[in-house]
């Protein structure tokens, strides 16, 4: 009677315990499809935005080739214009490291001579 006794309350604690699991299982899926509702709705939202910014974009590049087309061709003169500057800039810095620097074959004046020893 005793064995029989346990045999129940098992298959009493069995039977909850698979009902609670099924009920944590159902509110697991309910919480999913909220979440997986809540992003497609997201998603959608995106891809509307995507869609504006493509279009502005768009808009955009036309407006630009449009002002270029306005524009006459001045890239020749501003390469030029970079050239010559970096030329100067090369010249400016041969010359100031030229006078920085020592000049070898001259002679030492006599305090720097009598520094050195």
């Amino acid at each position: 009677e005793e064995r029989v006794l346990k045999k129940i309350q098992r298959k009493i604690r069995n039977k909850r315990s698979a009902q609670e699991s099924r009920k944590k299982k159902r509110e697991y899926v309910h919480n999913l499809e909220g979440r997986m509702s809540a992003c497609r709705a997201y998603n959608l939202k995106l891809q509307g935005r995507v869609q504006q910014l493509e279009e502005t974009n768009n808009d955009l590049l036309e407006q630009l080739s449009r002002l270029q087309g306005l524009l006459p061709n001045t890239s020749g003169k501003t390469t030029h214009r970079g050239t010559c500057i970096m030329v100067l800039l090369l010249s400016f810095s041969l010359l100031i490291s030229s006078n920085l620097q020592p000049d070898p074959y001259s002679q030492p004046s006599q305090e720097e001579y009598t520094q050195t020893k």
